[in-house]
């Protein structure tokens, strides 16, 4: 056997990932981040917040259904 002929193993991927865990977790931990952000957040999808866009954009109907009446009357 040839040691040219086998894969070189990359440890600089594995090392950079654990770097940037140890970055992520000390910013997470100086900041306060909103209940209401759902994009890149563990356990926390952005098909969470439909639910919430649904009732947001419910409420912006009946605003503008409520405008609407009282430019009519």
């Amino acid at each position: 056997m040839k040691c040219g002929s086998y894969r070189e193993i990359k440890l600089l991927e594995h090392a950079m990932k654990v770097v940037e865990r140890i970055f992520e977790n000390r910013i997470r931990q100086q900041i306060d981040i909103d209940d209401m952000q759902y994009g890149f957040m563990k356990g926390k999808g952005t098909t969470d917040a439909l639910p919430w866009e649904l009732l947001y954009a419910d409420d912006l109907i009946v605003i503008a259904e409520t405008e609407d009446d009282l430019t009519k009357g």
